[in-house]
């Protein structure tokens, strides 16, 4: 099912002056909840409108279209943007290579038939920048012109990390529009955050730093190995190993007899430096953390826990998680594995 993805963009709107017509109150909607009776916001939503961003000039002043100016507002903004209709030359017909199909803009002004998706200022206008962000957009302009020294220098667009319509705040466009929300007991995450993590990732390093006393330890060597899966079905799988761990027993034994025939010894330098569990995962992208509702793992007590901890996108794509319980403080850094 596709539901319309409803707006909010700057604050509750203001009633409209006189003169202005606006639709009748919807009758009164029960939301649905989840069975944790939270509401239920789960499903594929649309973004997709016409009514653009800020308020162009030929509407100033005016917050709200009739129902009769909608329509007609509606019928002359798809037929001025109908990549169908071939260019009067040779150079607008190319311009137009891109047909009709490729496009999802919508056809429709938001249901409110506001004139923007600005609605406060009430001019419908995004107010000037204040000096702190004028500063900051002329350092990315500055970075902009000159050859980039490094992958932070590039766009988080080019460096394929956040698509711009993503949000905040989630903003309609030419295509892309569509977004998946996916809720579980206490989250609630938005497939765009949540696709950053799909995919095969290597394990480059991995460390441990007491938070008493500063001391570094690296529990699976300083050259680890690892790998960590999310996949589209919400699924999770991590393997980590020390791979100058102790070797012992025969290798062409199955492990059951492997491990039944091991001392406590070799059984201690089998699990030192390694680790393995599988389960489901939900993103917080509000708190920056990833929760792994573990279904199996190595160590016996962590099955049907769930592990919480904190992640960030590094400037070069990698994904760095985080974790400070026990007083431990774990760094993991993972590199997406193109093999």
């Amino acid at each position: 099912m596709l539901w319309h993805l409803p707006f909010a963009v700057m604050s509750l709107a203001p009633a409209p002056v006189d003169g202005q017509s606006r639709p009748a109150p919807p009758k009164k909607w029960t939301p649905p909840r989840t069975p944790d009776g939270q509401p239920d916001l789960q499903g594929i939503w649309s973004n997709a409108t016409i009514t653009p961003f800020e308020r162009p000039k030929e509407l100033a002043g005016k917050e709200f279209f009739t129902e009769q100016e909608a329509a007609d507002y509606e019928k002359r903004i798809v037929k001025e943007g109908n990549r169908d209709l071939r260019g009067s030359d040779a150079a607008s017909d190319l311009k137009g290579a891109y047909n009709e199909l490729w496009f999802d803009r919508g056809s429709k002004v938001v249901p409110t038939r506001r004139t923007s998706l600005v609605v406060d200022p009430r001019d419908g206008k995004v107010p000037p920048l204040t000096p702190e962000a004028q500063k900051a957009a002329a350092g990315r302009e500055e970075i902009a012109r000159r050859p980039p020294e490094g992958p932070e220098d590039l766009p988080l667009l080019v460096r394929c990390l956040v698509w711009p319509t993503v949000g905040p705040p989630m903003l309609p466009t030419a295509y892309n529009n569509n977004y998946q929300i996916l809720q579980s007991p206490g989250y609630v995450s938005s497939a765009g955050e949540r696709k950053k993590f799909i995919g095969m990732w290597r394990l480059i390093s991995g460390e441990s730093k007491d938070q008493a006393t500063g001391v570094v330890s690296y529990p699976w060597g300083k050259n680890p190995f690892g790998r960590l899966l999310y996949d589209e079905a919400g699924r999770v799988f991590v393997q980590l190993m020390n791979p100058g761990r102790r070797s012992v027993g025969v290798s062409n034994r199955g492990a059951a007899a492997a491990i039944a025939s091991s001392t406590a010894d070799e059984m201690r330098a089998m699990l030192t430096g390694f680790n393995a569990y599988f389960g489901t995962f939900d993103v917080d992208q509000a708190a920056g953390t990833v929760i792994h509702h573990l279904q199996s793992a190595l160590i016996p007590s962590w099955v049907g826990t769930d592990q919480r901890r904190r992640y960030e996108f590094s400037a070069a794509g990698e994904l760095i998680i985080l974790n400070t319980a026990s007083g431990a403080g774990y760094r993991l850094v993972w590199q997406r594995d193109g093999k």
